[in-house]
């Protein structure tokens, strides 16, 4: 059974000869897998940049609403030293946390933390691939 299905193997490299760049033998990354990774994320940090550019004319860049207000006041609370819900949280308090520390370390402003988030957004592409 093993020897059938590394002849399967082999013949559908020899159909798709791009198959074997990507990876070796073994299935471990080589440096195209880190190039084409390293490509992916910078593209996704250009598509974010561009879009955290156009978002800062709207309004709601400085305003944040709903689960962004919700999160936002979670967060000042917890820099505040305030108690921001009674009983069992709604929701994970993890990110709430790492506004207030992102408020703590670059300011109040939402800047700071926009560009953190779309950062961590962009490497996730990066992992994903």
């Amino acid at each position: 059974m093993h020897d059938q299905t590394n002849n399967l193997a082999a013949r559908s490299a020899e159909r798709m000869p791009e198959a074997r760049v990507a990876r070796d033998s073994c299935g471990r990354f080589t440096r195209f897998d880190a190039f084409a990774a390293v490509i992916i994320v910078l593209a996704a940090m250009s598509l974010r940049a561009m879009h955290l550019s156009a978002w800062r004319a709207n309004p709601t860049f400085d305003r944040p609403i709903v689960d962004e207000a919700y999160h936002d006041q979670w967060a000042r609370a917890i820099i505040s030293g305030e108690r921001f819900i009674d009983g069992p949280c709604f929701r994970a308090p993890a990110y709430p946390y790492l506004l207030a520390g992102i408020y703590t370390l670059f300011s109040n402003g939402y800047l700071a933390a926009r560009i953190i988030q779309s950062m961590i957004g962009a490497l996730s592409c990066g992992l994903v691939y």
